[in-house]
């Protein structure tokens, strides 16, 4: 959908959904309930570039429904590209993305209708509030390392590739699993020629990514960011504790930007962790190379000798 006129604000959505009989055209959301929270403001979180609310059907089925405060590249196109996608995958093949459909005419706002993307609603926290939580319990971190290299797996298994890993878009459920949410620049072969308007979150991207690395492979380094971070965190709780405030788990845009400089990887070069060690050593080299020289993320751990086979309750269960 291409408009001449600036998208709506965040609190003109969150202004719009009380009268959900009125600015709906979908009749699951013409009838629906918008949850709202103590404060009197409808329950929503928010993101770079969209805002989500919660709600509940008349099936009483608990659902997210996002509204965009920027035009997503080729957004229509590209959710209707991962549908068809996922509809030829094997009925028993899953991947960790959420389910979400695009609703082309989705909610009215000053006389026009605007899209929106509608989710069940997935319980859980964001990846950095779940390491909060479980900083210092060194075996759940390694059950959500498990998951995580699951996840991974699974997305290349099916050839999916989500362009923009990093923690506000990951949610962890109470078991640990994981679920990928914000679909705007996923790759699939069906959506192979549209280029995403964004590359990702600066503090999970290769330091040189660019237009030209898009598509299968581009999810390897930031997932090496995040396992790192996390395997980092359970041989040393301190790190989660000292690090400073920001948008990111241990490293940021600058710290990639320095390999083997900044105050991060110094402390990763003391880890008590071997495996730790050794794979802040490849990232830091990595990071000085081409993006497209980043390994998928299972072959780092092999070379790195750093950790068996995943974790096998989220695969089976």
């Amino acid at each position: 959908m291409t408009s001449p006129a600036p998208w709506p604000a965040k609190p003109q959505y969150a202004s719009a959904v009380r009268r959900p009989t009125e600015v709906f055209s979908d009749p699951r959301l013409s009838g629906c309930e918008i949850l709202f929270g103590a404060t009197g403001m409808p329950l929503a979180s928010t993101g770079r570039n969209a805002i989500v609310f919660a709600a509940r059907t008349r099936q009483d089925e608990r659902v997210a429904i996002r509204c965009m405060s920027r035009e997503p590249a080729s957004g229509g196109e590209r959710y209707r590209a991962l549908t068809a996608h996922r509809h030829a995958q094997p009925v028993d093949h899953g991947t960790p993305l959420v389910e979400a459909e695009w609703i082309e005419q989705g909610i009215r706002l000053s006389g026009r209708w605007w899209p929106l993307v509608l989710m069940p609603w997935i319980e859980g926290k964001l990846l950095d509030e779940a390491v909060s939580d479980l900083c210092g319990d060194r075996t759940a971190l390694h059950h959500l390392i498990g998951n995580w290299r699951v996840v991974m797996g699974q997305l290349a298994s099916s050839r999916i590739c989500h362009g923009d890993l990093q923690h506000g878009n990951i949610i962890v459920g109470d078991d640990l699993r994981l679920v990928l949410v914000d679909l705007d620049a996923v790759w699939v072969p069906f959506a192979a020629q549209l280029t995403p308007g964004e590359f990702g979150h600066r503090n999970y991207q290769h330091p040189h990514r660019d237009i030209s690395h898009w598509g299968p492979g581009a999810d390897a380094f930031p997932a090496l960011v995040i396992l790192l971070s996390l395997r980092a965190v359970a041989a040393d709780p301190s790190l989660w504790e000292a690090r400073p405030d920001g948008e990111h788990l241990l490293f940021s845009r600058d710290d990639l930007l320095a390999p083997g400089r900044t105050k991060i990887w110094k402390s990763l070069a003391r880890s008590p962790d071997t495996a730790v060690r050794g794979l802040a050593e490849r990232l830091a080299g990595f990071c000085a190379g081409p993006p497209q020289a980043v390994p998928p993320l299972e072959d780092v751990l092999r070379a790195c000798a750093a950790g068996g086979p995943p974790h096998p309750t989220y695969a089976t269960s």
